[in-house]
C-alpha cells in the first residue's frame, strides 16, 4: 500500500473497490443507527487508517493474526460507538 511503486493517486485508484465497499457499509450502518456522518470520505479514511495502523502493529509483536483481528475489532467498536453517541458537549 505504501511502497514506492506508483503514485498516491494510483494506489487510491487500485483501492477503489475496497473504498466503495467501506462507504457502502458506513452508509448502511449510519442509516440503521440514525447517525449522521458529516463527511463519508473522512469517515472511511478514519476506519481505513485505523485498520491499517493496527495491521502495521502486528509486524511489531508476536501476537499474530488473532491479536491483530482482536485489536481491529476493538478499535472499530470504539469508533462506531463514538459516532453513535456524538461529540462531547462543548464546555464540559
Amino acid at each position: 500500500m505504501n511502497g514506492p511503486v506508483g503514485s498516491a493517486g494510483d494506489r487510491r485508484l487500485a483501492a477503489g473497490t475496497a473504498i466503495a465497499f467501506v462507504k457502502e457499509l458506513l452508509t448502511s450502518w449510519s442509516a440503521a443507527h440514525d447517525v449522521v456522518l458529516a463527511d463519508l470520505d473522512e469517515a472511511c479514511e478514519i476506519l481505513w487508517g485505523t485498520r491499517y495502523g493496527v495491521a502495521s502493529l502486528s509486524h511489531l509483536s508476536a501476537g499474530g493474526e488473532e491479536r491483530t483481528r482482536r485489536l481491529a475489532e476493538q478499535a472499530l467498536r470504539a469508533i462506531l460507538l463514538g459516532w453513535r453517541t456524538g461529540p462531547p458537549d462543548e464546555g464540559s
